[in-house]
């Protein structure tokens, strides 16, 4: 074979389908394994309910992939490796990490170079992430340097947070790319928080684009928008995005920036050296935590009732005009998306001085593309001193906001511990690790945990109460119709392990 040719002959160093498996450092010293010129380094399929892969302290290098991750819940840490990519080619380009149709994956403290110089381009990617959907993710402390593209999430991330990472001489930092209409899709609609030193996005972008200015090249969004968190300026890092797209609200959390404060280490227990065996009481308190805040705040939001204020603005009269907009303000600034929209459409009602006063008292309105493009269709236009005060709020940080925000960041960062404790207990074949996972499973309190805990109780070759197990199931959770046709198979399956498998 002609070794200057660099396609699919060059072949997988593994290739896994859900299976078990894990790559890291032989002899325990340190020493790294080693990957360089495949087609792809590791390919993972990862569709099978406990298997998991962990690959750390690997060197990749000079692969098309480094590691591919493949449709479903991946249950995946790629953990302090280092990558070096392949210069690659538009038709055939290289990536470090890519995650196809993926969730439940831990991505943390990975170096990743590649060949670009600032000229030529060269189709290198860091990480790609595409299609993972709604349930929280994160990219977390990982560093990039002389690449084409840091990290690029394609099409529904709506989950993905990316936090904490460095770029250096990479042409587009960050960026989000859809494949359909723009402004949807995208990553999550809070990137950061403003809770704590750690609460914001934490990322420092390539201190290039400063002298090279081009468009879009800190933060690139085709999706739809999303708020960034950040620290304040700092004369060393570029915290601060300054070449991002329209569709980016900026948030001044007022937090100085210091690396090792705002972006320390979750690994081995996720901070402070805590061992990972004692982080599941954490996950327990934080989800109590969260599960507080998010009743506080569905109590604030429109009063605790959106379609009743709503209808109430909807349904009103100009002789209403003043109990509305006192109700409105009575309910400030915790006015949600939805109701500013009808305030905004029903000019009858709501003369521009009234909604005017409301919009402010409701800093969110300024970064609403919605409310604002109602704003612009009113058939008297808002007057233009009233406008600018209105679109003065994207330089506040909004209450709702920052609530949603934080609630949103306990949320990614309790899915990350979830992800490192599981995929550490499923590595691990001892009863103390089969136990621990039962009992994750039991406090994670979702539908998928719960199948995950019943699956454990086949292999365990306890039928009873694995049946017991799925049996809950459909009463404790909302299912789709073919997620009941596909617990119905499972519940066939645990019927006949409980009087064929004895």
């Amino acid at each position: 074979m002609d070794i200057t040719q660099f396609d699919s002959r060059r072949g997988y160093a593994i290739y896994a389908g859900n299976a078990n498996f894990g790559i890291t450092d032989y002899s325990n010293i340190l020493n790294s394994s080693w990957v360089e010129g495949f087609y792809y380094g590791v390919y993972n399929i990862c569709s099978g309910y406990l298997t998991s892969c962990n690959i750390e302290y690997t060197d990749f290098t000079n692969n098309l992939r480094g590691v591919y991750l493949n449709t479903g819940f991946a249950k995946a840490s790629i953990l302090r490796n280092t990558f070096k990519t392949r210069q690659a080619t538009q038709i055939l380009p290289s990536s470090a990490i890519y995650i196809n149709g993926c969730t439940g994956y831990s991505v943390q403290e990975n170096a990743i170079e590649g060949n670009f110089a600032g000229g030529a381009l060269t189709y290198e990617t860091g990480i790609v992430i595409n299609n993972s959907l709604e349930a929280p993710n994160e990219i977390y402390n990982n560093t990039f340097m002389n690449l084409q593209n840091g990290i690029t999430a394609q099409d529904d991330n709506r989950g993905l947070v990316c936090k904490c990472n460095d770029y250096d001489n990479v042409k587009f930092d960050q960026s989000a790319l859809v494949s359909g209409t723009p402004g949807s899709l995208g990553i999550a609609p809070m990137q950061g928080a403003s809770g704590s030193v750690t609460s914001p996005a934490g990322n420092t972008f390539s201190p290039q684009h400063a002298t090279l200015q081009i468009p879009e090249s800190d933060l690139k969004n085709q999706g739809a928008g999303f708020q960034y968190f950040h620290h304040v300026l700092n004369t060393t890092y570029r915290v601060i995005p300054e070449y991002y797209s329209s569709s980016i609200g900026r948030q001044n959390t007022g937090w100085g920036y210091d690396k090792s404060t705002a972006c320390p280490s979750r690994l081995n227990g996720g901070g402070g050296g805590t061992p990972i065996e004692s982080s599941v009481e954490r996950l327990v308190q934080q989800q109590v935590l969260i599960d507080s805040l998010e009743t506080a705040l569905d109590e604030l939001v429109d009063g605790g009732n959106t379609e009743e204020t709503a209808a109430d603005i909807v349904f009103s009269n100009p002789k209403e005009a003043l109990d509305i907009y006192n109700d409105l303000l009575s309910k400030s600034p915790y006015l949600s998306d939805t109701v500013m929209t009808e305030a905004v459409t029903k000019e009858e009602v709501l003369s521009n001085p009234l909604l005017h006063e409301i919009l402010v008292a409701n800093p969110q309105s300024a970064t609403n593309e919605g409310v604002l493009d109602q704003l612009d269709k009113r058939v008297d236009p808002m007057p233009e001193d009233l406008y600018i005060e209105i679109l003065e709020g994207e330089n506040i940080l909004a209450p709702l906001t920052a609530e949603k925000a934080s609630i949103v960041a306990l949320k990614t960062d309790n899915a990350t511990l979830y992800y490192l404790l599981m995929n550490r207990y499923l590595s691990d074949t001892s009863q103390y690790a089969t136990d621990s996972l039962l009992y994750l499973f039991d406090v994670q309190n979702t539908a998928e945990a719960a199948y995950l805990q019943a699956f454990i109780q086949l292999n365990n070759g306890d039928f009873a109460a694995m049946n017991s197990t799925l049996s809950g199931i459909s009463s404790e959770f909302d299912l789709s119709d073919e997620e009941q046709l596909l617990h119905g198979y499972y519940q066939v399956i645990s019927i006949l392990c409980e009087f064929s498998c004895l």
